[in-house]
């Protein structure tokens, strides 16, 4: 009796494109080679296809209604699916376009000019993308895996640690799946961390007492005095806030006043970020514990979410993405549908997983604001209560810091830029939003 083998599901791929006598070209093209075509004539109709038809692979055009129309489709679509592999082709483009389309994450630059010499680089650059989104499909559910685990309190053995440790020191692992599972590695190792900085802040200072230059700090103590000039609130925060960034002003201080010291750039990071993720938990505790105990919170959600809460309503995310136009604001539509299912999911028992969700928060709650859905205006009224930050712009100010604090933390964001002027940006970050949550009334 012969095996039947099980059939393989065809690539389904998305063409973007504006000029139909090229779509239908490629279209003849992919189909012989027994790919699924989508097709759209622009960037509203490709993000209508992204979501509704869930392509395996997205080819797009660079000019369309505009010079960089195809530029602006690729951060669009990193922005909701990060992992959705986006070739560009296009007949116009230049080095400088072509380079940063690999900058917002396409994975190959074809010209539209050669194509019909390149075909097998675009039915190769196809398969290799389509591989690769398997692939880090197949991480990401595992990371999802293990901190659901870690939100219901289970323990993280060695093996789980070793997973996470794997995907980060391989150099094929998708970016966006790099940086998620450091984020739940550094969430895993928290304690370790601390205990870690705490430990070589007092060895530094006892081994350099008395030979330190003469302008460094000599103890733990004696860094206050540049805390307060930075953040006027210090002796406000809770203990746990002032000792993490005693800690953290020291190490920074040592290693950037000591050529050739030991790198502490890890715990130095981890430490200034513990405190303000700290202290803004501790500021909005109890609006926080109030805000998830309503029953309104959960209706809202349910607004915000479609699909059986499996993605985000097309109308909240057009709002997102019209509020984040002009925002630096490093995180996904994605991220948002995550921390939205999370408190679905925990209710009164959900805790904000690191600073950005936190900025996701404020976004989502902390505000004042409408957005359209259907034939109705939905309108959200602060309900987490925040109180002391001066208007929108302010609390949008704060969720933007919140966000890029935790950005800037990972090292794998921003290779380009020394360790030294990360910590640098991490400090004056932390400055900026501990002066902000420092504002605000518990």
């Amino acid at each position: 009796m012969t095996e039947t083998l099980p059939s393989t599901k065809p690539t389904r791929v998305l063409i973007v494109d504006d000029n139909r006598i090229y779509r239908e070209a490629f279209r003849r093209n992919l189909v012989l080679q027994n790919y699924e075509v989508l097709e759209a004539e622009n960037m509203q109709e490709a993000l209508a296809q992204v979501e509704q038809s869930c392509p395996d692979v997205v080819i797009t055009d660079l000019q369309m209604r505009t010079e960089t129309e195809g530029l602006d489709l690729i951060r669009a679509v990193k922005s909701v699916q990060p992992l959705l592999p986006i070739i560009m082709i296009s007949a116009v483009g230049t080095f400088e376009e072509g380079a940063q389309a690999q900058k917002f994450g396409a994975t190959a630059v074809l010209s539209k000019s050669r194509i019909e010499d390149e075909i097998e680089k675009l039915y190769d650059a196809i398969e290799k993308s389509r591989g690769q989104l398997e692939h880090a499909r197949e991480e990401l559910s595992a990371i999802a895996e293990i901190r659901q685990g870690l939100e219901e309190g289970s323990c993280v053995g060695p093996a789980v640690r070793d997973r996470l440790r794997s995907m980060l020191a391989d150099p094929s692992t998708h970016p966006y799946v790099r940086s998620e599972s450091f984020e739940l590695d550094q969430k895993c190792r928290e304690s370790e961390l601390q205990e870690q900085a705490r430990e070589k802040a007092a060895e530094v200072s006892e081994q350099t007492s008395g030979v330190q230059p003469e302008n460094a700090p000599l103890d733990l103590e004696s860094v206050e005095a540049l805390l307060r000039s930075i953040i006027p609130a210090y002796d406000t925060f809770s203990d746990d806030t002032r000792e993490s960034l005693r800690i953290a002003e020291f190490l920074y201080e040592q290693q950037r006043r000591v050529p050739g010291s030991i790198d502490f750039s890890r715990n130095i990071g981890f430490s200034y970020c513990f405190a303000v993720e700290n202290e803004v938990k501790a500021r909005v505790a109890k609006r926080m514990q109030k805000f998830l105990a309503h029953d309104m919170t959960y209706a809202l959600i349910m607004e915000m979410m479609e699909n059986n809460n499996q993605s985000l309503s097309v109308y909240f995310h057009q709002h997102l993405l019209l509020l984040l136009r002009g925002r630096e604001m490093d995180f996904t539509i994605d991220n948002v549908k995550q921390t939205l299912r999370r408190i679905l999911e925990h209710q009164s028992r959900y805790k904000p997983d690191g600073l950005k969700a936190l900025g996701i928060m404020l976004i989502a709650f902390g505000r004042t604001y409408s957005w359209q859905k259907k034939n109705r205006t939905i309108r959200v009224h602060n309900p987490l209560g925040i109180k002391g930050l001066e208007d929108e712009a302010d609390t949008l100010r704060f969720a933007e810091l919140l966000v890029s604090l935790q950005h800037f933390r990972n090292p794998y964001i921003h290779p380009e830029i020394s360790d030294m002027e990360k910590l640098s940006i991490i400090r004056q970050t932390t400055a900026e939003c501990l002066n902000m949550a420092s504002r605000i009334i518990p």
